[in-house]
């Protein structure tokens, strides 16, 4: 099999979570998980973005694992984006109010790569995922940026376990790119684990990490990471609690990462809403979701 979905040169799209009614639904018009799109079994990879933009991916489900029933084993990547143009959005856009505000994304990955960034020319937004590896040997890294050209703003994502070289790579950024960590959980399983970021050819002020927090991972940053902007993050040492079964938590207990850096966009003018509230934004999280579940009759129906 090929991909699991190309588009090529392709402007205003959206791939991911589609609108459901109450039937399908036990949750009402808060609950996104049913409408959610899951993209599995492809042996070219999951979803590959080449060139255009615009393009949006709220509530997408990507598996490279059997665990991920019935979405599994992509194998080569999870997602690609490359040459893009204009703005992705993986998980909710940051300009979402009120339901879109709380679909999210997950990521299965055993072998396969996560997520792939190369030479991207619009910004692109990773926010509320799951990037997580359970079984086998893991990836050499969960994200991968090669060559940016525009902004990438990692938001809220949770790096469940240890890739085998880093949790997030990067690697030549250009004069109009920069990169950003801020508010995400970093959480291993090994003592010491592997950097959180491995930098090369990365300038002095186009690496900010902030406001995150780790747990069994190794440095924050190895490679070319002198002057970086490494501010207010957490190392929790052997020991980590956090409890929610939300998605988004709306009362965070989590230290730094619940609790953390509001994020504003529009210039800096408005804050993200995750609560799914119109007009009721949060400081937001690194979610616990990790599930897919079909609750309703109507959703059972249709998944027996």
């Amino acid at each position: 099999m090929g991909v699991g979905i190309l588009l090529h040169n392709v402007n205003n799209a959206v791939i991911g979570a589609q609108q459901v009614d109450d039937s399908e639904s036990i949750f009402g018009e808060y609950d996104p998980l049913p409408g959610f799109v899951g993209v599995g079994r492809n042996e070219g990879g999951g979803v590959r973005i080449e060139g255009g933009g615009n393009i949006f991916m709220p509530g997408l489900m990507l598996g490279d694992t059997p665990i991920m029933n019935p979405y599994g084993e992509n194998k080569n990547f999870n997602l690609m984006i490359t040459d893009t143009e204009g703005p992705v959005f993986y998980g909710p856009s940051p300009f979402a109010d009120g339901p879109g505000a709380m679909h999210f994304g997950l990521i299965y990955s055993e072998a396969a790569m996560p997520i792939r960034i190369v030479n991207n020319w619009g910004e692109v937004w990773i926010r509320s995922i799951q990037n997580e590896c359970l079984y086998g040997v893991c990836p050499p890294f969960g994200v991968e940026i090669v060559g940016p050209q525009a902004p990438i703003r990692l938001h809220h994502v949770t790096f469940l376990f240890n890739f085998m070289d880093a949790a997030v790579h990067i690697n030549s950024v250009h004069a109009d790119g920069s990169v950003e960590l801020i508010n995400n959980l970093f959480f291993g399983q090994q003592l010491p684990g592997t950097p959180v970021i491995e930098a090369n050819g990365v300038d002095p002020g186009k690496l900010v990490i902030f406001n995150n927090m780790k747990y069994k991972y190794g440095e924050w940053c190895t490679g070319e990471c002198i002057e970086q902007n490494i501010l207010d993050n957490v190392d929790t040492g052997q020991f980590f609690t956090c409890d929610s079964e939300q998605a988004v938590p709306i009362v965070p207990t989590c230290p730094n990462v619940d609790s953390g850096a509001v994020i504003f966009i529009d210039e800096g003018i408005t804050p993200l809403n995750l609560t799914g509230e119109p007009g009721k934004p949060h400081h937001g999280c690194a979610p616990d979701i990790g599930f897919m579940e079909c609750f309703s009759p109507a959703c059972q129906a249709e998944c027996e």
